[in-house]
């Protein structure tokens, strides 16, 4: 019953409209347009009417840890996404691609402990839709992060991706590289982290604030 016409997405945002009533958003990809219809049917379900939604979903400048850009001046784009599924991936690096006027870089990595099923599946969205791979560690939980890191690759290798492909165990290594070899035009994507400030690596939670790790990287 709730159908978003004329929908398009765009490097700013979102627009679509909802029986005649337009929305105009600031979240990027067209997954948000599919997210956004849920929240207006529950809205809608609860009393509130378009144009009130329409006002208060535009003031939304954007969800933490997810497509969120980290800008400290550098003279290309950084993003930190939580996206650890291949479908998650898929999204991302395909909203990120007509923003991208040189290469999409991306750090990611597969969780440990979790659906082994994935990891080639993930391989396999990043080698099709990235031009630069930085294959590092997610949270490795209790499992050997080499084993999970040879699981992605071999999703790699099925899609012909390792000649764009670093491996890189250590994920500051990683994010440290990926922003020195980032050039003018390009985007470098940060994936699986998200927004949260800690990850599970060896069955041991230790401190990780990916989008201060990666402002202070860039500071520099």
């Amino acid at each position: 019953m709730i159908r978003a016409e004329a929908a398009k997405a765009t490097g700013e945002g979102i627009e679509f409209t909802v029986d005649r009533q337009p929305f105009r958003l600031k979240l990027l990809g067209r997954h948000n347009i599919h997210n956004t219809l849920a929240a207006v049917a529950v809205g809608l379900s609860q009393g509130l009417n378009l144009p009130s939604m329409a006002d208060g979903l535009s003031a939304v400048a954007g969800i933490p840890g997810r497509i969120e850009f980290i800008d400290e001046g550098q003279p290309f784009s950084v993003l930190v996404d939580f996206a650890y599924t291949p479908d998650a991936l898929l999204n991302a690096l395909t909203t990120l691609r007509p923003m991208t006027k040189g290469k999409l870089r991306i750090v990611f990595g597969a969780t440990g402990d979790r659906d082994a099923g994935k990891r080639p599946l993930m391989g396999e969205v990043v080698a099709e839709h990235a031009d630069v791979i930085y294959l590092t560690d997610d949270e490795t939980y209790t499992e050997d992060p080499a084993k999970i890191r040879s699981a992605v690759y071999e999703g790699i290798k099925a899609k012909n991706g390792e000649s764009k492909t670093k491996v890189i165990d250590d994920r500051l290594d990683a994010i440290r590289l990926a922003f020195k070899d980032a050039q003018k035009g390009d985007i470098v994507l940060l994936t699986g982290i998200g927004h949260e400030d800690y990850r599970n690596m060896g069955g041991k939670k230790i401190p990780w604030d990916e989008r201060q790790i990666a402002r202070r990287l860039l500071a520099k």
